[in-house]
């Protein structure tokens, strides 16, 4: 049987709080710091093209090369937060608190959710159907 090490240690000073905050500062360097390790496409190829030339990344959008194409898709695309409309930097900020096992009430000091000079409002949405036409079942909501 062989004995397999693992040298955890190697890389790690990346996963640090204090890098995954500064990393989070803004979304652009968000985006950067998941490319660089592998977390997003750091590079992406245009599916409609024969040969598929590079994309360029333009903001958030990768966007075909050629001037007859100019196919624009989203750097979320085939990654982890391609569903997520939430920005790629409080995503990171939570999949890090997560991961690291802490508490929810440090977690949100550190990602800035309410506090002193923050107003967070939240929205008493009902979700019940509204009848339309004066038809079917009415509701007490309205």
């Amino acid at each position: 049987m062989a004995s397999y090490k693992y040298d955890i240690a190697s890389g790690a000073e990346a996963f640090t709080f204090n890098s995954v905050m500064r990393a989070c500062t803004k979304e652009v360097a968000a985006l950067s710091w998941c490319m660089q390790h592998g977390l997003i496409a750091a590079k992406a190829v245009c599916s409609r093209c024969a040969p598929p030339p590079f994309m360029r990344r333009k903001g958030m959008h990768w966007r075909c090369s050629r001037s007859s194409c100019r196919v624009e898709r989203s750097v979320r695309m085939n990654s982890f937060v391609e569903r997520s409309t939430a920005p790629i930097s409080k995503l990171v900020m939570v999949i890090f608190f997560w991961a690291s096992g802490t508490h929810v009430t440090e977690a949100a000091q550190h990602a800035e959710v309410g506090g002193d000079g923050n107003v967070v409002e939240i929205d008493a949405t009902s979700m019940t159907k509204k009848q339309k036409y004066n038809r079917g079942k009415k509701h007490a909501d309205y």
